[in-house]
């Protein structure tokens, strides 16, 4: 698979960003693969249709792309994700993020990213990020790995009309902790945390947790179910500070 098959891979998923939504903190570090071989990609579908006295569609989509070329790889990652009845959005999110990363660094792996997203529910028209980071790998076996991030970022958000506020830009640090556990040759499982905080005030923090359970029925086709949690110290426009949830779904994973 060459870079031309990546970006139409990754391209037509970012698309979605312009007309649609995405979370706030989104679990980047299990869309963005771990580029073992030239090139990877997955991607997972989840969702429920009902019709007759109400019709409701809930489905959410998300790819991953990885490509390396020498010491450095490439990653690019999107989601989406509708529920609607009788044609009306209840929720409507997207996301999208490219990052650029170093491989061959001793100590840690340097990388800058641009995100950008949307999300109806937490009154955001648009939320980007530029940043930078060192990830390292602390420890690893056959079977289970423990990387930790620390990163910096710039924040815009734009907010929908009825918010006092329009926009807000600020700058924010970053600690992302990731594990995984090959449970056994057919499970695998996830657990991330996310803390960001604004320096100039410590109160302005967010926390996001997830686990995730893939369980394999092949050598490309998962189950995967996640749950996540997502705490936000100063929510604008009235919103509570947390939410939860979880998903259920198909993952499709290939290398060439």
């Amino acid at each position: 698979m060459n870079f031309t098959r990546f970006l139409l891979v990754i391209l037509p998923a970012l698309a979605c960003i312009e007309t649609t939504h995405a979370q706030t903190i989104v679990n980047t570090e299990t869309l963005l693969l771990s580029a073992g071989e030239a090139v990877q990609w997955t991607a997972g579908v989840s969702g429920d249709f009902s019709n007759g006295n109400s019709n409701v569609i809930d489905l959410s989509l998300d790819a991953g792309a990885a490509w390396t070329f020498g010491i450095w790889t490439l990653k690019g990652a999107a989601a989406w994700a509708r529920l609607a009845e009788d044609g009306v959005d209840i929720q409507a999110n997207a996301f999208g993020q490219v990052r650029i990363t170093a491989g061959d660094v001793a100590i840690a792996q340097p990388y800058a990213f641009a995100q950008t997203s949307r999300n109806n529910i937490l009154l955001l028209n648009q939320r980007t990020l530029v940043g930078i980071g060192v990830k390292r790998r602390v420890f690893s076996t056959e079977a289970f790995f423990l990387e930790t991030s620390l990163g910096a970022f710039l924040e815009h958000e734009t907010y929908t009309s009825d918010i006092e506020e329009p926009s807000k830009e600020t700058f924010r640090n970053s600690v992302i902790l990731s594990a995984g556990w090959d449970v056994s040759e057919a499970v695998l499982l996830r657990l991330t945390t996310y803390a960001q905080t604004v320096y100039s005030d410590f109160s302005d923090s967010r926390i996001f947790l997830e686990c995730a359970i893939d369980v394999a029925v092949s050598e490309q086709i998962a189950i995967e179910w996640n749950a996540g949690f997502r705490w936000d110290g100063e929510p604008h426009g009235g919103l509570g500070s947390w939410d939860l949830g979880n998903t259920v779904g198909l993952r499709l994973g290939l290398n060439e």
